[in-house]
């Protein structure tokens, strides 16, 4: 599906946030909870661990960033490479907290959109 852009730059970028996140979401959906834990090697990290750290880094950045730029102080970026969560539902809740799904991301869409969604 293309992408369909408009002259709001706040709502293309809402829309391609949920675009990539849909993908991940889909490709999570394809592996095993075991493999979502799984490192193949000790150069890499697990998805789990790509996960946590995706969500840590989208929350620290997009969260009031219409005030306040780049990491907020409470962000412990270390602590994302260790210990994500052990199950498939603590994953995804981690997951859904990420700025753009919650209604903060409406304060800065604009009106509603005409056309087709990207999150679906």
């Amino acid at each position: 599906m293309a992408l369909q852009f408009t002259t709001s730059y706040a709502a293309d970028s809402l829309d391609l946030f949920r675009y990539y996140k849909k993908l991940a979401e889909r490709a999570m959906a394809q592996v095993t909870d075991e493999q979502l834990l799984t490192v193949l090697d000790a150069e890499m990290n697990s998805i789990a661990v790509i996960v946590k750290h995706m969500a840590g880094n989208m929350r620290s950045r997009w969260t009031d960033f219409l005030n306040s730029d780049g990491e907020k102080p409470d962000r412990n970026r270390d602590t994302e490479f260790s210990d994500p969560p052990a199950t498939r539902e603590g994953l995804l809740a981690m997951w859904e907290e990420v700025p753009f799904r919650t209604r903060n991301s409406s304060e800065w869409a604009g009106p509603a959109r005409s056309g087709p969604t990207y999150a679906s």
